[in-house]
């Protein structure tokens, strides 16, 4: 499996336990099932997913900061055959803070010193 299928397979996981969980949260409510019930219960949503901690920002219908993780894509393993992925940089998921590792990353070419601009 590659990365991209393994990590949209991680969001849909997440995604999808956070809908049961909302229409279990309404039925126990004994409320009706509806677009503005099952919203309610997806805001007031918290739970530790495949992909980290799972909940909405308040106000809005947007996942709080997720941890984020910035990949440098480096050739391919040994194999020849799956993609070398090196990491080197992330965005704290506390603070949303952007750290990158520049002496990391190697650039188009194979070098370490980054193109002119």
């Amino acid at each position: 499996m590659n990365s991209k299928a393994f990590f949209y397979g991680v969001l849909s996981y997440d995604h999808m336990m956070a809908l049961g969980l909302a229409m279990k949260n309404v039925q126990d409510q004994k409320l009706e099932m509806n677009g503005d019930t099952l919203m309610a219960s997806l805001r007031a949503l918290s739970f530790d997913g495949l992909s980290g901690r799972q909940n909405l920002a308040p106000g809005t219908n947007d996942r709080e900061i997720m941890a984020v993780e910035i990949m440098n894509c480096q050739g391919y393993k040994e194999d020849g055959k799956t993609v070398r992925f090196v990491p080197v940089g992330f965005v704290d998921s506390v603070t949303g803070k952007l750290t990158i590792e520049e002496d990391k990353i190697l650039w188009p070419g194979k070098t370490s010193t980054p193109p002119n601009r």
